[in-house]
């Protein structure tokens, strides 16, 4: 994805992701422009669909409560970026099911 850094400094990047138990263990890469981070998914997260008033059935997939995965801050310049996200390692079937990035600058940068 294409992102424009407006502030360089540190921040903290989550991904907002389920997983079942059987594909723990993913190795995810988040590389923004020239910085990389990198974390393992270890904790298994794949909750029952939401409730949907619908009276015909999606095609779609159905809303989900998502976990946060984060990772540790990446220091990133200002400009355009390139956001790239990539599961490098895969031990099973799967690595996740990706619903959002989210960028925010970490605690001790904010004023």
């Amino acid at each position: 994805w294409g992102l424009r850094v407006v502030e360089p400094g540190s921040y903290q990047v989550t991904l907002m992701y389920t997983c079942p138990e059987d594909d723990v263990g993913s190795r995810i890469r988040v590389t923004i422009g020239g910085a990389v981070t990198e974390a393992t998914l270890t904790k298994a997260h794949d909750p029952e669909p939401l409730p949907s008033p619908d009276r015909v059935p999606r095609m779609e997939m159905y809303e989900k409560i998502w976990a946060p995965l984060a990772f540790p801050p990446v220091e990133l310049a200002a400009g355009d970026q390139d956001l790239v996200v990539q599961a490098f390692e895969i031990p099973r079937s799967q690595a996740m099911d990706l619903k959002a990035v989210i960028i925010r600058p970490c605690a001790e940068d904010r004023p």
